[in-house]
């Protein structure tokens, strides 16, 4: 009787903000699927199918579907929800939900940095974020919506608005990386695969982590710091039967292969990459080691021929190009031959490609880790036909959540922090709404969680509606991620009780 009372109130007092569907069962906290409507004509029974898979993990589940024609309409949404459900903790969007592309905040990002002036589209001066959605606070202005992609609609940040992001919610994005009639297919195709991957109830027992070329100045000091945090965050990976793969670039040229083999392998749980990336491709390896003086050369001319290949595929000149190079650095004028013979530019190409990580590559496989955090710039610009993250996600195989970054991020920042929460059995929504900066987004499903005997305390400590907790006194749990996070919202009260927990603790 309580939940059908319950049901009724709120579709009586959300009707008018579009609710389609209120929960079928009442949970100690809420989540809300928003999708449009041609999409949920297409994949109702899908997403059906999820919410009750969503719902078994003790939340309630509204859906709501609209046309949304503006982002300020589903803020709007989200924000009521909010105020009138008291618990609500996070959303999913699904197909064709508005993109805000945000300027003037580049503050609040970790490296995007570019000039907003007419030199450049409004798109690539813009961050493509759902911290509108997310952060109720933050005030913005509308500029424009893009004639090109009427997804796209940018905002500048307000003078007068909160000049830091603190979430309110979490978000994930279900957008495939096609725009044809082909994308209902898509979506549909990973909701059947996500509601057969939650139904496992896996824990996390196998992980890949994987450190790029150029990746934090190549410190082999600071790869072996992380490990060493690895073994804290994630003991369960040092069990008997259990498994913690983690590969530094410089280890082998043929590393590509061996990745791609272990992504593929049966059981993988979590894979982190931690390299350089573009929208549609993963810079895993650098040039081959050299150990003589004619290699050398050959790794500088190879090196030269592709940057003149950019230059002609940018429109600039390629003799000026040449030049710049010759007067710098004193390059004689015959290393830059064969830049654009075709056996010259398929022998590179294909020394190229067994360094990096393609879309095809992608394509070729069926990525099987759950989840994948993509430490990479751009490989979560879902905005962009075939961006990378999403052929891992809609793609065969088992991979149905992504951490990604939607521009460039700073290298060598702290993206393990927190990570040990996940093993725990946290919903990566709930960690990931610990991210301050406006480009890195949850792409597929952000309720998934591992089983862990800790599940149900990781996600109530996580759960910000809860504002009974206690955090002093935390920070000495035998957990060593339950104890980092107690330290960090020790460090978010008064100053002076932060300087005594921290001083009380690392004094035992």
């Amino acid at each position: 009787m309580r939940k059908v009372i319950f049901g009724l109130l709120l579709s009586a007092t959300m009707a008018q903000a579009g609710i389609r569907l209120s929960p079928q069962h009442i949970g100690n906290s809420s989540f809300a699927i928003f999708v449009d409507e041609k999409t949920f004509g297409f994949a109702e029974k899908e997403i059906l199918a999820y919410r009750e898979q969503v719902e078994s993990q003790d939340l309630s589940c509204y859906i709501f579907t609209d046309k949304y024609h503006k982002p300020e309409m589903l803020r709007q949404q989200i924000c009521d929800l909010y105020e009138k459900d008291g618990k609500l903790e996070g959303v999913v969007l699904i197909g064709d939900i508005p993109i805000p592309m945000l300027r003037d905040a580049q503050h609040l990002t970790s490296a995007f940095k570019i000039d907003q002036s007419n030199r450049y589209p409004p798109w690539k001066t813009s961050v493509p974020s759902d911290r509108f959605y997310e952060d109720f606070d933050l005030k913005f202005e509308f500029v424009k919506q893009d004639t090109a992609n009427p997804l796209l609609f940018y905002y500048s940040l307000m003078p007068d608005s909160p000049q830091r992001v603190e979430k309110e919610i979490y978000s994930g994005r279900i957008f495939a990386p096609v725009s044809d009639k082909t994308k209902y297919e898509a979506i549909k195709h990973y909701l059947t695969k996500l509601v057969a991957v939650k139904k496992k109830r896996q824990q996390l027992s196998q992980a890949l982590f994987f450190t790029g070329h150029g990746y934090h100045s190549e410190s082999l000091s600071a790869w072996e710091g992380e490990a060493l945090a690895l073994r804290e965050q994630f003991p369960q990976l040092y069990l008997p039967g259990n498994r913690l793969f983690n590969y530094n670039h410089s280890m082998s040229p043929d590393l590509k292969e061996t990745i791609l083999r272990l992504i593929d392998r049966e059981h993988l749980n979590l894979t982190v990459f931690h390299a350089h990336g573009a929208s549609d491709k993963q810079y895993l390896l650098g040039n081959p080691p050299t150990g003589t003086i004619n290699a050398q050369i050959e790794a500088v001319k190879f090196f030269l021929r592709s940057k003149l290949r950019t230059a002609k595929a940018r429109k600039k000149s390629v003799a000026q190009t040449k030049l710049n190079y010759m007067e710098r650095l004193g390059i004689p004028l015959d290393w830059f031959t064969g830049a654009f013979d075709d056996s010259v530019m398929r022998a590179d190409s294909l020394a190229a490609a067994k360094m990096d990580i393609y879309s095809q590559d992608v394509k070729n496989i069926s990525p099987l880790s759950n989840m994948i955090i993509f430490d990479e710039c751009f490989n979560g610009a879902f905005f962009r036909q075939g961006y990378q993250a999403g052929e891992y996600l809609f793609n065969e195989g088992e991979t149905v959540v992504a951490i990604v970054n939607s521009v460039n991020v700073l290298q060598d920042i702290w993206a393990d922090e927190f990570l040990g929460l996940i093993g725990l059995g946290a919903r990566v929504g709930l960690v990931h709404r610990l991210n301050p900066y406006l480009e890195s987004h949850i792409l597929g499903d952000p309720t998934f969680q591992f089983v862990n005997e800790k599940s149900e305390e990781t996600n109530s400590l996580l759960l910000k509606n809860d504002n009974s907790i206690d955090w002093s006194g935390l920070e000495t749990l035998l957990s060593a991620p339950l104890r980092s996070l107690a330290i960090f919202e020790l460090s978010q009260s008064e100053r002076n009780v932060w300087f005594l927990a921290l001083r009380q603790h690392y004094q035992r």
